[in-house]
């Protein structure tokens, strides 16, 4: 069964602007993130936190961090509007530390 051109053209918008919220955060020039977050457990050993921000509404990232030292293991970056598709990136904090 073919995927319709309007499936098409939905994917490859999502990924145009979850490709560049990436790139703008791997390079530095996305920097202010702040909006509405939520927080909660990920199993026992983690803590995962979701964040839109203002300034980039159609985007949500996901932060998934260890909850006894609140070292961040993973960000993932997805469009507002769909889980999937979503882009993982290393952590600001590990890009910052070279320990990415």
């Amino acid at each position: 069964m073919p995927i319709s051109e309007e499936a098409i053209d939905v994917f490859e918008t999502a990924m145009k602007a979850i490709l560049e919220f990436a790139h703008g955060m791997l390079d530095g020039s996305i920097s202010d993130i702040e909006g509405p977050t939520f927080e909660g457990h990920y199993g026992e050993e983690h803590t995962i936190m979701e964040v839109q921000p203002e300034k980039y509404p159609h985007i949500t990232l996901t932060f998934l961090s260890e909850t006894n030292s609140n070292r961040f293991v993973s960000c993932r970056i997805r469009h507002s509007d769909y889980y999937l598709p979503s882009l993982e990136i290393p952590p600001p904090t590990a890009m910052m530390m070279n320990d990415a």
